[in-house]
């Protein structure tokens, strides 16, 4: 096999392992490629996209724009850009990129997607809905699109709406994790609690591992009051993985519906061990002084926050 020959066949296997979210895999393979032949703008933006999915922002910044350099229109490395400021909460300037890769392709879904997900997160609303339908009518298929529709109706609180669109997105994808967790999130605030808890073990039963799916389940059975249950819960939470503050958080809750508020501090704690500056632990624990008549560490605490 001569050096382009590899050189291909190493970038389509990065390829193929960005698809199955492989990005250590992913990067050494696009690496390899551009040894053989370096400067591809295609395998540049691709590596790009593995590095984002390793969190290594700054080389993934760093490929992009070699990427740019060769090809100025790479519609694809100015996503990646855009996914690296959005990373970073530069929402304005995410925007910037992925208009910019917009322009270079007007039917770029992916881009169109991204931009509406910005949009939200700085309170556009009604023009992220309206992306988002550009980005699906462009892609009737792109599943993420309606899951990200749907919550931004739940955030608008038309939730039959946003059940249509988690029910679209599993009708594209049924094991859509995530949207098995946001659909049961809208039965627990219609107080539907039974379909609720079948959405969150759908999800669990799809993926063990998806924390989110542990963390709403436990809050349903906080708001059935069936406490023990909820405590079993987080237990096993903690058996898949003892590394999230949102179940010890979630924990300390049960702990204080159970009047263990000594035990409810111990799981703030660790929460906030893994987060310094998670707010919900440090209010629970601020809860749990004052329950156990502790006013001065609960103000403490509160006046701290």
């Amino acid at each position: 096999m001569d050096k382009l020959e590899e050189a291909k066949k190493l970038f389509f296997d990065g390829i193929n392992s960005l698809q199955k979210k492989e990005y250590q895999k992913a990067e050494q393979e696009f690496l390899k490629s551009l040894e053989l032949i370096p400067g591809k703008d295609s395998v540049l933006s691709n590596l790009s996209a593995a590095q984002i999915g390793l969190k290594k922002y700054e080389m993934a910044r760093e490929s992009s724009l070699k990427s740019i350099l060769i090809k100025p229109e790479n519609p694809t490395a100015l996503l990646n850009l855009g996914v690296i400021e959005q990373e970073e909460f530069n929402h304005e300037e995410a925007i910037k990129y992925f208009d910019k890769a917009i322009s270079c392709s007007k039917n770029f879904s992916q881009a169109w997607n991204n931009k509406a997900i910005s949009l939200s997160e700085l309170g556009l609303f009604e023009d992220a809905i309206k992306t988002y339908d550009v980005a699906i009518l462009i892609n009737p298929n792109l599943a993420e699109a309606y899951q990200n529709k749907g919550d931004v109706l739940q955030i608008k609180r038309e939730y039959d709406e946003a059940l249509v669109c988690y029910e679209k997105t599993l009708l594209i994808n049924p094991k859509y994790v995530l949207a098995w967790v946001k659909k049961g999130d809208v039965f627990l605030k219609r107080k539907n609690y039974e379909d609720s808890i079948k959405c969150y073990n759908t999800a669990l039963e799809i993926n063990y591992n998806c924390i989110e799916a542990w963390c709403q389940k436990i809050n349903a059975y906080l708001v059935l009051k069936n406490y023990e249950e909820a405590l079993k819960i987080s237990n096993d939470a903690n058996q898949v993985n003892s590394n999230y503050p949102e179940i010890w958080s979630n924990k300390s809750l049960v702990f204080i519906e159970l009047g263990r508020f000594e035990e409810g501090i111990e799981a703030c704690n660790t929460a906030l061990l893994l987060n310094p500056n998670f707010a919900v632990a440090w209010n629970n624990k601020a809860l749990c002084y004052y329950r156990l008549k502790k006013y001065d560490e609960a103000q403490k605490i509160l006046t701290e926050l």
